[in-house]
């Protein structure tokens, strides 16, 4: 998976199969372990891959994975996770999707493959019926979804509470 070169191939971007988990599973691992803060406390690649997929497949109802290949090899990955909202008076079934880990390789970078992950992900999030679709960005990739038609909003507040 790592040390993908320059490839000619058209990139796919679609929701990944039961037997692509690992792969998007393994892109997450590398984007931690190479974060500053990464690395010194981690699971090995293949424990935390062999949990990660374990989680993913007993949370497939709730965690829809996409992942971006290029050739045979995962490029770039994103999650829409889907939480059920309490019911309305005009609305039993209610639903918000939250875009997560949207990450893609660097030497893919800068050839709208994160875009092509938000779109795909926001897509899926209208078939689900979504209200709508929350993310938290880095500074570095908020242009991208504001692009994607993400707007701030003064209604949304933020707490990290005590012991997280």
């Amino acid at each position: 998976m790592m040390g993908v070169t320059e490839s000619t191939h058209e990139v796919e971007v679609r929701p990944a199969r039961p037997d692509e988990l690992g792969q998007v599973a393994s892109l997450r691992w590398h984007w931690v372990h190479g974060q500053p803060y990464g690395g010194a406390n981690l699971p090995s690649h293949d424990d935390y891959v062999a949990a990660a997929v374990a989680w993913a497949r007993a949370r497939a109802d709730s965690h829809v994975a996409f992942i971006a290949r290029s050739s045979d090899a995962a490029v770039g990955m994103a999650w829409l996770a889907l939480l059920e909202r309490v019911p309305a008076p005009d609305r039993m079934q209610r639903v918000n999707g939250d875009l997560q880990s949207c990450y893609v390789l660097r030497e893919f970078r800068g050839r709208g493959i994160g875009n092509r992950l938000v779109a795909a992900v926001l897509q899926e999030a209208g078939r689900r019926g979504c209200e709508h679709v929350t993310v938290h960005a880095s500074p570095l990739s908020v242009p991208m979804y504001e692009r994607a038609g993400f707007e701030h909003s003064p209604e949304l507040l933020w707490n990290v509470p005590d012991g997280a």
